[in-house]
């Protein structure tokens, strides 16, 4: 079964295979590196459709990456969002998506590919530096090694708010409002995020969640830094004109706040991945998500296993 290129875009189509590109060096723990090898090898024989797909089944197939039950519950809000805009106008939702990555005619400044791609290599020269830092390593190697991960996360959550832009877009076409694109995409995180939940009655709380609270507030001044003595990452905040210092400890930070906010990136890639299915590859997208349901069968088992 094939896409209509016609009716997504050729534009769109070949977006994506960027985007899939930009996945070969995101995959985090887990992925099979043989397999991923050669599909890196393939890129020029296979089809744009084939090699997006593929990249997908990477994901999908693995068995030992990072919260990946966690990345799929937030593939599925994100669908569900995408379906219940889609219910009010086809056309407004698949241009919603589409201005992320390419803007529009009119403004293609509106794209945001370009801080996707950004994220990417922030994160692929922190993998190549995080094997290099040993418990022996310099306070200097330390203190840099710190500085790339707070910048890596500072590069996360301003993309997240951007993805934001589109969320809102796609809210109020869903609860058929009428909307400002500047004026969305001119707004802080925090009035991004307010605004969502408000509009959604907090059906998708679980996207803001993915940032820290503390470094949400202090998004419009975002100041991170590295205290490696403490062993904390410190926030600094404005509260009614007065710098305050939050403090996040350094291990909650790496093991709770950094891993979130790839699984929110990534699952706004891989929904649209199965968005675009949905729509004109339907053989493929039962399969996928078939496979994302019984991801989340297992997250579920785990939960009441632990309950019991």
């Amino acid at each position: 079964m094939k896409y209509n290129k016609e009716k997504i875009g050729v534009d769109v189509l070949e977006k994506f295979r960027e985007i899939a590109e930009e996945l070969d060096i995101y995959l985090k723990e887990g992925a099979n590196s043989e397999r991923l090898a050669k599909l890196i090898s393939q890129r020029g024989s296979l089809t744009v459709v084939s090699y997006i797909n593929e990249s997908l089944e990477l994901w999908l197939n693995g068995s030992e990456q990072i919260g990946k039950e966690q990345e799929a519950e937030l593939i599925m809000m994100y669908l569900d969002l995408y379906m219940e805009a889609m219910k009010v106008s086809k056309e407004a939702t698949v241009n919603a998506l589409n201005m992320f990555w390419l803007g529009t005619k009119e403004d293609p400044e509106l794209e945001y590919m370009s801080s996707y791609t950004e994220y990417c290599r922030k994160k692929f020269e922190l993998d190549k530096l995080t094997p290099l830092i040993k418990p022996n390593s310099s306070f200097s190697e330390k203190k840099q090694f710190g500085m790339e991960v707070t910048n890596t996360y500072a590069k996360g959550v301003e993309l997240i708010g951007k993805i934001f832009s589109t969320l809102n877009i796609l809210a109020e076409v869903a609860n058929q409002n009428n909307y400002n694109v500047y004026k969305i995409w001119r707004e802080t995180i925090y009035q991004k995020i307010d605004r969502f939940n408000k509009i959604t009655n907090n059906k998708y709380v679980l996207f803001s969640q993915t940032i820290n609270r503390k470094i949400r507030n202090g998004e419009s001044h975002l100041s991170l830094s590295v205290n490696i003595r403490k062993a904390v990452l410190e926030v600094k905040i404005v509260k009614k004109h007065k710098t305050i210092k939050e403090e996040i400890p350094w291990e909650d930070f790496i093991k709770i706040d950094f891993v979130k906010i790839g699984w929110m990136i990534q699952a706004f890639v891989y929904s649209q991945i199965l968005f675009f299915q949905a729509m004109e590859d339907k053989e493929n997208y039962l399969i996928n998500m078939q496979k994302l349901t019984s991801i989340l069968s297992q997250k579920n088992n785990e939960g009441v296993s632990k309950r019991i």
